[in-house]
């Protein structure tokens, strides 16, 4: 009886990790060798903070505007890289207003869509409007 109650969670446990490397879920290794990568290329801590936030609204983003966005993140990175750290923080500028922009944008499509008051309902023929029973609720 014991056995079968803790079989199935020493199957859980053991295959969780299993799982994991298998996805590549949670190899920190991966996601700090291209931090250090992007580091070693430019140290600016204002361009690391910029990338940081337009890697976040890039989410928010159609896959368009992301694409465009990560463009204009790289050449950015790439003249910091080649010694202009201004032009390059100015492209990481122009990446984070257009990703913002886009985000506003669909932010506020949104609201306006959830503001619009909801049709009433039509009246029937005798004058008033269909109305269930209290006790249905569908």
């Amino acid at each position: 009886m014991r056995l079968t109650l803790i079989a199935p969670v020493l199957v859980a446990l053991l295959a969780s990790p299993v799982l994991a490397q298998i996805q590549q879920a949670g190899e920190l290794s991966d996601t700090e060798g291209a931090f250090q990568k992007l580091v070693e290329q430019c140290d600016n801590v204002d361009m690391l903070v910029l990338r940081g936030r337009i890697r976040l609204q890039q989410g928010r983003v159609p896959a368009d505007t992301a694409a465009m966005s990560q463009t204009l993140m790289e050449e950015g990175f790439k003249l910091c890289g080649e010694g202009d750290a201004a032009g390059g923080k100015a492209k990481l500028e122009e990446s984070l207003a257009l990703v913002e922009a886009k985000a506003s944008e669909i932010y506020d499509a949104q609201a306006e869509a959830a503001s619009q008051p909801e049709p009433e309902p039509e009246p029937t023929a005798q004058g008033e409007t269909e109305q269930k029973p209290w006790w249905q609720l569908w």
